[in-house]
């Protein structure tokens, strides 16, 4: 593998462009299938507050290249919204519902497929649902003064995608 990243780390971002191109030193054939992201660029948000709302909102978005010298290429652009409305109920029990939007799009080197669609979309939606505690203990070290802090964070997760049929989008990963 040869990979070259570059990335820039804020405060409540991160933006991380590369490429990884994979030299095939096993396959004694003649098609060169390996398949290489040339470029990728992923940018990134942390949870941050909506306003003066009680809403949290957080980004994921990624754009890739997938080449092949020898099979399918093409074009991947994926925005993931999430939104957020934690509650906490006092200081052992929190419940945090969000739901997250994505929208993927492809767009498929025209030899690699039918000549009436090279572009594909994809709109999804997801529903998630976390109950969690904290529980936790600071252990003093005697020598120095300063301490071991020890966490146990029990959840239950329930998350909801919906079922469905994927079959005609380019498949790169």
């Amino acid at each position: 593998v040869s990979s070259l990243c570059l990335n820039k780390i804020g405060e409540a971002y991160s933006l991380n462009a590369g490429a990884r191109w994979y030299d095939d030193t096993i396959s004694q054939g003649n098609t060169d299938v390996v398949l290489h992201k040339l470029p990728f660029v992923r940018f990134n948000s942390l949870k941050q507050k909506i306003l003066k709302t009680p809403f949290y909102w957080k980004l994921s978005s990624e754009y890739t290249y997938f080449y092949k010298a020898d099979g399918p290429k093409g074009h991947r652009a994926d925005i993931y919204p999430r939104f957020f409305l934690p509650k906490r109920f006092g200081n052992y029990v929190a419940i945090e519902p969000s739901v997250g939007l994505r929208e993927t799009l492809w767009h498929v080197s025209p030899e690699q497929n039918t000549p009436e669609k090279d572009t594909f979309n994809r709109e999804l939606f997801d529903i998630r649902v976390e109950l969690f505690s904290k529980l936790f203990k600071t252990f003093q070290l005697k020598e120095s003064g300063n301490g071991i802090r020890h966490t146990v964070k029990p959840q239950i997760v329930y998350e909801y995608i919906p079922d469905r049929n994927q079959d005609e989008y380019p498949s790169y990963d």
